[in-house]
C-alpha cells in the first residue's frame, strides 16, 4: 500500500508544484510517506487525546500531549517546505517567463491568478492549505484504490 501511496503522492506533488520532491526528506522519511503518516495522524489524533472527548478537537491546538506537539512540529515542517517552494517559484517565474517557458501546474495557475487579480489574491497560507487538501485527497484515495484493485 505504501508504494502506491508514494507513487500517487509523487504524481500529486508534480501536478501541484511541477517539481520533483522524490529526494525531499522530512523527519527521516520521503515526503510522500511523511505526508501519508501525517494524514493518518491527523485523522486519528482527536481519538488519541482523551481531553478531546471532553473539550472537543480544538484542544489539540494547545499542545498539551506529546502527540499534539509532534503533530504541530510536523505541520510546521510541511508548511515550511510548501512556503519555500512557493517563494522559490515566485523568484524563478520572472526568469522563466522572460525566457518563454510556460509551466502547466496548479501553482502556476494560482500565481498567474494572483498577478491578474491583485485586488483578491490568494495568500500563501491559502495556497498551502489548498495544496495540503488536494495532496491528501489525491494521494490517499488513489493510493488506496490502487492497493485495493491489486488485492
Amino acid at each position: 500500500m505504501n508504494e502506491f501511496q508514494k507513487i500517487t503522492g509523487d504524481i500529486v506533488l508534480k501536478s501541484f508544484f511541477g517539481s520533483d520532491f522524490s529526494k525531499e526528506i522530512i523527519d527521516g522519511k520521503p515526503l510522500t510517506l511523511f505526508m501519508t503518516k501525517y494524514l493518518e495522524d491527523t485523522a486519528t489524533q482527536p481519538f488519541k487525546n482523551p481531553l478531546a472527548y471532553i473539550f472537543g478537537p480544538q484542544i489539540i491546538r494547545y499542545n498539551l500531549t506529546p502527540n499534539d506537539r509532534r503533530m504541530t512540529v510536523a505541520t510546521e515542517a510541511l508548511k515550511r517546505l510548501a512556503r519555500m517552494t512557493i517563494e522559490k517559484r515566485r523568484r524563478a517565474d520572472g526568469n522563466a517567463y522572460s525566457k518563454g517557458e510556460n509551466r502547466q501546474d496548479l501553482l502556476d495557475f494560482i500565481l498567474k491568478y494572483n498577478s491578474k487579480h491583485p485586488e483578491d489574491p490568494l495568500s500563501d497560507d491559502e495556497i498551502i492549505h489548498t495544496f495540503i487538501t488536494l495532496f491528501f485527497a489525491g494521494m490517499d484515495t488513489t493510493g488506496h484504490l490502487l492497493g485495493m484493485s491489486v488485492y
